[in-house]
């Protein structure tokens, strides 16, 4: 019944639920105490620790106007529902976002990158070299946005045959060089 439904809810909330609020000075780093509790709390995902990463480095690299046009415009869209719908890579379920994350990350250091390793990976590679983090959110948009473009547009009727043959046999490893290929400058539209 409606009454039990309610008290049950209630009870979730008065006895199970805690809410914490957390003040902070101006010299604390807000991305630090996010990840330090996240980490202990929900598990997650591997792009949320890549995102998280990469705005802790958007501040420490003195880009704090940009801080919130990154997230709001290139950002938040990746956050929303269908980036967290889970796709299967061979028998794991992974979210859209993470293998996403992975197959940009794999064309940049042209290596092969897992996903359950992705964020060890790209925390490496982020801090290796003198990489903008802001640039990195920007290009990650960019690979999303084509990744979903080639699922749902397909520009031509072969392209669409070997897109959807990837999709209808869940092969994943062939995504990079593909989305390389649509990426790169240098390869004509027409080839």
């Amino acid at each position: 019944s409606t009454g039990d439904r309610l008290d049950a809810l209630h009870s979730a909330l008065t006895n199970r639920m805690k809410l914490v609020r957390i003040t902070l000075d101006k010299t604390d780093d807000m991305q630090v105490i996010f990840e330090a509790l996240n980490h202990r709390g929900v598990e997650l995902s591997q792009s949320d620790l890549v995102k998280n990463l990469l705005f802790r480095l958007v501040e420490e690299q003195g880009d704090h106007s940009q801080a919130e046009k990154l997230l709001t415009e290139h950002w938040l869209p990746l956050d929303g529902p269908r980036w967290r719908v889970e796709q299967v890579t061979g028998r794991i379920r992974r979210s859209r976002l993470d293998l996403v994350v992975a197959y940009w990350l794999t064309i940049q250091k042209r290596d092969v990158v897992k996903v359950e390793n992705l964020f060890d990976e790209f925390k490496a590679w982020m801090l290796d070299g003198n990489r903008s983090a802001a640039e990195v959110i920007k290009a990650l948009r960019t690979v999303a946005d084509m990744y979903d473009w080639l699922l749902s547009t397909k520009p031509d009727e072969s392209t669409k045959q070997f897109i959807d043959h990837l999709v209808a046999t869940k092969t994943n490893t062939l995504w990079p060089v593909v989305l390389a290929t649509y990426l790169s400058d240098v390869i004509p539209d027409d080839q």
